[in-house]
C-alpha cells in the first residue's frame, strides 16, 4: 500500500541475520510496526526523490537488535518539523520498555538517532539475555 502512496521511488530492504531464530525472538506487539510506520509518515513521506526504508535483525552479544532507518527528513522534535507529529508511537515505545524492564530480567533499549552519512533517522530495539 505504501509503495503506491509514495511513488516508484520507495524501496524497502530487510536483513535478517541468519544466526537469528525469528521463532526465538519475543518482542512486544506492534514496535517493528511503530518504527516503520513512524520512519514513512515523518521521515519519507514528505521526501522528493528515492525514499528508502531498511529493516535489519542482527544478533549483537547476548541479544538481538532490531534497527529501522531511512534517507528521509531526519528526527529533530524541538523544531516541531511536521505539524502532524504527536510523538505518540515512541512514546509508546518508551513506556513498554520501561514496564518490561521493570518486570523482566530481559532487557529492551531504544535508540533514535540521525544518520549522519545518508541522512534520516534510525531507531534500534536491543533486546538482551535472549536465549538461543
Amino acid at each position: 500500500m505504501e509503495r503506491k502512496r509514495l511513488g516508484p521511488d520507495f524501496e524497502v530492504e530487510w536483513m535478517l541475520d541468519e544466526s537469528v531464530d525469528p521463532e526465538k525472538v519475543l518482542l512486544p506487539a506492534m514496535f517493528i510496526q511503530i518504527l516503520v510506520e513512524n520512519a514513512i509518515k515523518h521521515g519519507l513521506s514528505l521526501k522528493e526523490g528515492e525514499k528508502r526504508l531498511r529493516i535489519c535483525v542482527s544478533r549483537q552479544t547476548g541479544g538481538i537488535r532490531v534497527c529501522v532507518s531511512d534517507n528521509g527528513l531526519g528526527y529533530y522534535p524541538a523544531h516541531g518539523q511536521n505539524l502532524y507529529n504527536t510523538g505518540t508511537g515512541l512514546k509508546m515505545l518508551y513506556q513498554t520498555a520501561d514496564v518490561l524492564n521493570g518486570m523482566n530480567k530481559e532487557k529492551l533499549t531504544v535508540t533514535v538517532d540521525n544518520r549522519k552519512e545518508d541522512c534520516g533517522t534510525e531507531v534500534c530495539i536491543s533486546v538482551l539475555q535472549i536465549r538461543f
